[in-house]
């Protein structure tokens, strides 16, 4: 059950109240007596440059605050009012980013599965009386044994240092965290290998080679390999090496394995003649095959790791890449959100402004929503199309109400900040 408690932000719960000063008058707002009425309050200090803390492992009440604090810095307001969102809007708005967001699930699935298999490896070198794992050859190990393939990767990631089994054994904390991620990495690592052996294998069939009965076997279990948590290795074929990797790093990221399968299907038939005409509708942006391999010429190659950025969600605001690739996502000035921006927003751990503007922005130009964001029930068919589950805009509900309550409850302004506020429009206007 998710948790809505209403606990601030690490931010709000930790900093020091501001010592008191006297009123500032020489600012040119003539805001010293709101000065001397914050004063009076003593809340603890405001954050006009934004809040601080991991977003994506917060609870649903504190990324409530986190986002009322975010909404209220100047920046944010100034892009409020150009936007043309009032209240209302930035209430909506943080319903849906509350939502979005959070860290690779396809790598916390991973990392879940060579946790598994260095623990099942733990058990085994005991009950074989292994100590000294220099000793242990790959051989050795499958026949006395009896290691998995993945085990036998996390046994050799050990012997050559880059695992400590040790420490996962060990007490939480830093040293069995690290050594988590590391194991995380090995796991990408080993994923990455299978599917270059996969990718060697499907080339040479493709070719019109006829493979050796092993080898046909051998396709098929790798084609059916899970992508860890969703998907297989025969959805993700196409892409190269490094994307493939990339698949399985840390950041706000959703490889779209269905979605991409099928883009890439279509172009491949329109490249070998089986779609007529501009060919079928690939991607979020359902643009033409010829239109997408006119724009990314790697494409006649066979190297279809552009459409995997295209068919992947970026950062808190979850925005597929065809959008960004296509240039549909603009800034207030004008210009476009690009693949790079996205791949920014990815790699951000906690939104800011830009993933503020970047949903305001599919908003505005992919979902075009006229006017006001509305209410939750056409915001969820706004944003989620046709049959949005009735859920989905009781989520928002729910969410919007716990924005509302965690902006009521923002800490006061220390009278050294107020310049820095002053002029900005509330957020609640």
């Amino acid at each position: 059950m998710p948790n809505q408690s209403r606990l601030r932000s690490p931010a709000q719960a930790t900093t020091p109240p501001t010592p008191d000063r006297p009123p500032e008058r020489a600012n040119g707002r003539g805001n010293a007596f709101l000065q001397e009425r914050l004063r009076a309050r003593q809340g603890p200090a405001c954050t006009p440059d934004g809040p601080t803390g991991d977003y994506v492992t917060m609870g649903p009440g504190d990324k409530a605050s986190y986002l009322a604090e975010l909404f209220r810095t100047p920046d944010l307001q100034s892009t409020f009012g150009s936007r043309g969102l009032n209240g209302t809007d930035q209430t909506q708005l943080a319903a849906v980013m509350q939502n979005e967001g959070g860290t690779n699930e396809r790598r916390r699935a991973l990392g879940t599965h060579y946790s598994g298999s260095a623990q099942s490896l733990t058990r085994k070198l005991a009950a074989g009386g292994y100590r000294d794992l220099s000793q242990l050859s790959g051989a050795e190990a499958d026949r006395k044994l009896g290691l998995t393939e993945d085990e036998r990767a996390v046994l050799t990631a050990a012997q050559q240092g880059s695992v400590d089994l040790a420490a996962l054994r060990g007490a939480a904390g830093p040293a069995r965290d690290q050594a988590s991620a590391a194991l995380t990495d090995a796991g990408a690592t080993h994923q990455t290998a299978l599917y270059d052996e996969f990718s060697a294998l499907d080339t040479r069939q493709r070719s019109g080679e006829r493979l050796p009965r092993e080898e046909q076997a051998r396709l098929q279990a790798l084609g059916g390999h899970p992508l860890y948590s969703s998907g297989t290795f025969a959805d993700a074929r196409g892409v190269s090496s490094s994307r493939f990797r990339e698949i399985y790093n840390e950041g706000q990221t959703r490889f779209e394995p269905t979605r991409y399968a099928q883009s890439r299907d279509t172009v491949e038939r329109w490249q070998a003649g089986g779609e007529r005409g501009d060919g079928g509708k690939i991607g979020a942006g359902a643009e033409s095959a010829r239109n997408w391999v006119g724009r990314h010429p790697q494409e006649r190659a066979g190297n279809h790791d552009a459409l995997a950025d295209a068919e992947t969600s970026w950062g808190t605001a979850q925005i597929m890449g065809h959008y960004a690739d296509r240039g549909d996502l603009h800034k207030a000035d004008g210009t476009s959100y690009g693949m790079d921006d996205m791949r920014g927003a990815a790699a951000r751990r906690s939104p800011n402004g830009t993933d503020v503007d970047m949903q305001i922005s599919y908003f505005r130009d992919v979902a075009k929503v006229p006017g006001h964001l509305g209410n939750a029930d056409d915001l969820a068919v706004q944003y989620n199309g046709p049959g949005a589950p009735t859920s989905y805009a009781d989520g928002l509900r729910a969410n919007a109400s716990r924005f509302d309550r965690a902006r009521e409850n923002l800490p006061a302004c220390a009278p050294d900040r107020v310049s820095e506020l002053d002029g900005a429009a509330p957020n609640y206007a």
